[in-house]
């Protein structure tokens, strides 16, 4: 059974991942964002955080964010004081801001502790369902990890789910570095399986080094 089919998920929490477009004031002193890092950990609710900067770009300082269940990130919003004093701090150094909330079928934890991790949003091209990207993200999330490959061997499977705001299909994939991932992406066969999934999808793609912070 293909992973994309599998009636019931291994792992059930929700996974936020929140990408802010960061403004001069953080190139002028990247510490400005531990007031904001400050108050998530803080949340009682907030399993585990992990943040860093889009190294291809430099452009976006991601957050990601593992909630038990996503009523629990709703419930973290409705606290009006807390919430605001989180937005005033991340408005020091955001240009702009996008989030979205992921429902993995296998734990991506892992993923996140590597020293590179890839997060790869997949967006249906106009008329393909979701369900035609996602059994094709599955079958490459299959490839990467087969036996003997380096993601297996290093215990950072990738693993991929759904967004909960729209069709998008998110792949997590945890690399030693970018030759590594060069390398394994560069095979014929997974260019074989990109050529498809590009041919129903569109990619977009954060590159980044993440530390956890709770």
């Amino acid at each position: 059974m293909a992973s994309s089919d599998k009636p019931n998920r291994e792992y059930t929490s929700c996974i936020e991942i929140v990408s802010i477009t960061v403004n001069e004031a953080y190139h002028e002193d990247p510490d400005i964002v531990k007031d904001s890092l400050g108050i998530l950990a803080s949340v009682d609710t907030l399993l585990k955080a992990w943040s860093g900067l889009d190294l291809t770009d430099g452009k976006h300082f991601c957050i990601v964010h593992e909630w038990a269940s996503l009523e629990d990130h709703q419930k973290f919003m409705a606290d009006e004081a807390l919430y605001a004093s989180l937005l005033a701090t991340v408005q020091k150094y955001m240009a702009g801001i996008t989030m979205m909330h992921i429902q993995f079928h296998k734990d991506p934890r892992p993923t996140f502790s590597a020293p590179l991790t890839e997060i790869v949003a997949c967006i249906p091209r106009a008329g393909v369902s979701r369900s035609v990207v996602s059994q094709l993200v599955g079958s490459l999330v299959d490839v990467l990890n087969e036996s003997g490959s380096d993601l297996r061997s290093s215990k950072r499977e990738a693993a991929f789910g759904d967004c909960l705001e729209d069709d998008r299909t998110v792949v997590a994939i945890g690399w030693e570095d970018f030759k590594t991932s060069e390398h394994v992406m560069k095979t014929d066969e997974v260019q074989a399986m990109l050529k498809r999934l590009k041919h129903v999808a569109n990619l977009e793609t954060r590159s980044l080094s993440l530390t956890s912070f709770k």
